[in-house]
């Protein structure tokens, strides 16, 4: 084999490890290829490497190798977000990558171990995610360490994070858990933690902001009796209006108003003319 066949078949080699690289990231969402696809692939090269179990060149590895890491941090790149965690009463702050999606209008997280990996690929149980508000990553961190570039990533700050788990058939009588995690998001107008330790005009304002509401409340609730006094009187007004009697008397009232009316009513009452009220024997 001379150079250029070499050269082709180790480019064909490595575009299939970059296929099977981001085919495995994106079946397993992990940000790091330490899933267990990855470590069987990466032990079975080490065996067949050192006892040559399969018989093939040892050589032919290291392209598909190449192409698996390129196609599994490059090609196949999970989306995630960073969740700022504020425990003020330990005077701490947890910034870690969350990998989530959304599917069926659920949230879903996905842990990075192989347990939950085979917990959702296997069983079919994900980690399910609920909220106070959206997963926008509305705030902006930016640290500077020694030796190390600026980093500068919209986060999602979550004022509370807490989780649960309930324990699920899965077949027979094995049971796996099925964990939930509940979220406090501080976002849009709402006033974080953070803020309210490092401003004390963020408490001033949400003060004022809560007063301003409790009065357009009462203000409402005062108008609120008027209004409804004003339409219980129109709905009897109306209803007076709709009844038989009150109908037929508005009928008569309009007919006699025009003087035909009033003379034909007359005449029916008995009530016409003088010679014809006149003693009939005269």
């Amino acid at each position: 084999m001379d150079a250029v066949e070499a050269i082709v078949l180790s480019t064909m080699v490595a575009l299939v490890g970059v296929v099977v690289g981001a085919k495995v990231q994106r079946m397993a969402r992990f940000i790091y290829p330490t899933d267990v696809f990855t470590i069987t692939a990466v032990a079975w090269v080490l065996a067949d490497t050192a006892f040559s179990v399969s018989g093939l060149n040892p050589f032919w590895y290291l392209p598909f190798l190449l192409g698996y890491v390129v196609g599994y941090l490059i090609v196949g790149r999970t989306s995630y977000i960073m969740v700022w965690e504020t425990e003020l009463g330990d005077k701490r702050v947890t910034m870690r990558p969350w990998v989530v999606w959304c599917e069926g209008g659920c949230t879903y997280l996905q842990i990075q171990s192989n347990r939950a990996l085979l917990r959702r690929l296997v069983f079919g149980v994900r980690h399910d995610i609920v909220s106070t508000g959206p997963l926008d990553a509305d705030w902006q961190v930016v640290s500077k360490y020694p030796l190390f570039p600026v980093f500068d990533r919209p986060a999602v700050v979550a004022e509370n994070v807490s989780t649960t788990f309930e324990l699920v058939h899965a077949f027979w009588r094995f049971k796996v858990r099925h964990y939930v995690t509940e979220m406090d998001i501080a976002y849009g107008s709402v006033v974080s933690k953070i803020q309210l330790a490092q401003d004390e005009q963020a408490l001033t304002s949400m003060q004022r902001l809560n007063n301003d509401l409790t009065s357009e409340v009462h203000e409402l609730r005062a108008r609120q009796g008027p209004m409804l006094m004003q339409m219980a009187l129109d709905l009897l007004q109306k209803i007076d209006k709709t009844k038989p009697v009150n109908c037929a008397y508005d009928l008569v009232r309009q007919y006699e108003a025009s003087g035909r009316g009033k003379r034909q009513t007359e005449e029916d009452l008995g009530y016409g003319d003088k010679e014809d009220c006149a003693d009939p024997s005269q």
